[in-house]
Formats: C-alpha cells, structure tokens, sequence
C-alpha cells in the first residue's frame, strides 16, 4: 500500500505531512536514525547499529516491494520527524493474522500528535489487511510510549525482565498487543 502525502493538523496547530517512504528518502532516512539515536537517552540502540544510506534504501525497497507491510514517515519543514511501520510477525500461515508495529518521534517533535497520527494510519492500513492482532515491544521506562498504545487500545501482553541490554545496564521489556477482530 502506498500512501501519498497526507496533510496533518497537528495538537500545536502546525502542519506535517505523512505518507510512504521511498528509495529516495533513504539519506534523510539514514539521517534521520541516526539523530534519533544520539538525541535519545537511554540509547536503545547504539549509533554502530544505525543503517546506513544503502542498508535504508534496501529497507525502503523491501517495504515498498512485499504485501501487507508499510513504511510510514512524518515531514516537517522537509525533514523526517516521525516513522512509522506495519509488517507481518511471521511470514508462516499460521500467524498470517499478527502484525507489528514501531513507532518512532524525534524527542524535539513528541506530545504534538505525530506519534498519535501514525499509529491511527498503521492500524487503518492493519485493519484494511485484515491483521486481526497488532504486537509491539518497548521499553518499560518508555512511559509516555506506552501511555500512546494505551490510548490506542493496546493492554501489556507480558513484561520481559532484562529485555533491553543497554550501554549503562538493563531494562524490562514490555509487550503489548491489541486485537483488532472488532473493527471489521
């Protein structure tokens, strides 16, 4: 599925624009990952793990190439500030039905709408595949994220202790899941 620019009003009534990414995103992309890791504390991954330009483009190339996944991306000012994504959870039949999603909010563009918006699409677009499952993991000092999913109708699945081995110790994991089998 492809989504064309998709204007948004935000909460501080300021416009972005949402809508697929494309094999020419992947340098604001790759930009993108990497200010989002150095701007984020604690770092959930490392800035040796971010993709590079090439490594996005492929990750761009297969969203857009394979069935029932999206890559979304929030615009400001002509810069990423949002991401979003939808894929399947296992390519196997048996768990055709569950999807997952990641959500991502440079720090300097959260609590506006942005992170809102995104899920309400990837959830429209699980919805419109037929996933009847969505899953997620986040840190479970995430509090604000979580709160996000919560508003969105997702409950914490279970807590995975240790989850996240970062530079300065662990954390716990949550998962979290809402099932979508009402919105049909």
């Amino acid at each position: 599925m492809i989504l064309h620019d998709r204007k948004l009003i935000l909460n501080n009534g300021k416009s972005c624009y949402m809508r697929s990414g494309e094999a020419e995103d992947s340098r604001k992309l790759a930009l993108y990952f990497r200010q989002a890791v150095q701007e984020d504390e604690p770092q959930e991954l490392q800035v040796r793990e971010v993709p590079d330009v090439y490594q996005t483009r492929r990750i761009l190339q297969q969203f857009a190439e394979e069935e029932r996944r999206i890559l979304l991306l929030a615009w400001m000012h002509r810069q990423i500030v949002g991401f979003g994504v939808l894929y399947p959870a296992s390519p196997y039949a048996h768990k055709r039905h569950r999807g997952q999603i990641a959500v991502s909010v440079l720090p300097g563009h959260r609590r506006i709408g942005i992170g809102t918006m995104l899920v309400q699409q990837l959830m429209h677009c699980a919805a419109k595949w037929e996933y009847e499952q969505i899953e997620l993991e986040l840190r479970r000092d995430n509090a604000a994220a979580a709160a996000l999913y919560r508003q969105r109708g997702f409950s914490t699945r279970l807590v995975w202790e240790q989850g996240y081995k970062l530079p300065q110790g662990y954390t716990d994991a949550l998962v979290m899941e809402r099932r979508l089998d009402y919105i049909r």
